[in-house]
């Protein structure tokens, strides 16, 4: 009789565990799939207009979509006009608020460090593979395209 209760409660504590682990992955598998920008991203290169591509070193600029519309951009790299031009208007180190519109694949970046008049960007994006891409090529050299790779 021991053996037999004991092993009936061996089993539902067993039945439970592992129910309890499958109900926290599914939930953790939705929220990702529902948000796939968020995460840490580190720039790889950013192109503008027609001319070549700048590549950047592996976490020398960081950009991490957090959940509720929060980014926190991290500059990795000494600062000087080159770079300034090169990373502007995204130069500055701290968090801002981002918006996902994912019917039309567009992100928005508030930018209150900028002058009156401009302070949110949009810009269209995609995900290839672990790859972000916002922006993109236009007939026009006022175009810019940043490709990050997923960390």
């Amino acid at each position: 009789m021991m053996k037999t209760y004991t092993l009936i409660l061996t089993t539902i504590l067993s039945l439970f565990t592992i129910l309890s682990c499958n109900n926290d992955d599914e939930s953790q598998q939705v929220q990702s799939d529902n948000q796939p920008i968020v995460g840490k991203w580190h720039l790889i290169s950013k192109k503008a207009g027609m001319g070549d591509a700048i590549t950047f070193l592996p976490n020398e600029v960081v950009w991490e979509f957090k959940n509720g519309n929060e980014i926190i951009r991290t500059i990795n790299m000494e600062i000087n006009n080159t770079v300034l031009a090169l990373l502007h208007p995204y130069h500055v180190s701290g968090s801002q608020n981002y918006y996902l519109d994912e019917v039309e694949d567009r992100v928005t970046f508030d930018l209150d460090y900028m002058p009156e008049g401009q302070n949110s960007l949009t810009y269209p994006f995609r995900i290839e593979s672990d790859t972000l891409i916002l922006g993109e090529q236009s007939s026009y050299d006022a175009s810019f395209i940043y490709k990050f790779a997923k960390d």
